[in-house]
């Protein structure tokens, strides 16, 4: 509220110590007409979501994610729901202390 964001925001307290795959299936429930999504959660889940994404298995991380840390990832489709493992881009990393 305070930031002025009028958009859908949902909380789903599932997020916080779930694996990756349960990461994906969750985002494959996201509604076709957002075209955005921030998923805030924690390790090794969302380590484990993003290298998945990214081309890799998630049980072997390669997109490091110390606390705080965002990735910006770019996918390539129409529907929630044909979201895959290896169907994402990585275009950007920022950890806390690379903003020092």
């Amino acid at each position: 509220e305070a930031m002025g964001y009028g958009g859908d925001v949902r909380w789903h307290d599932e997020i916080y110590l779930t694996d990756a795959g349960e990461l994906l299936t969750l985002l494959k429930k996201v509604p076709d007409g957002a075209e955005h999504v921030l998923l805030v959660g924690h390790n090794p889940g969302i380590e484990g979501l993003a290298s998945g994404l990214c081309g890799g298995q998630p049980e072997e991380v390669f997109v490091r994610m110390p606390t705080g840390t965002l990735a910006f990832v770019e996918l390539d489709i129409s529907q929630w729901s044909a979201l895959r493992w290896g169907g994402g881009q990585l275009k950007l990393l920022i950890s806390p202390k690379s903003l020092k």
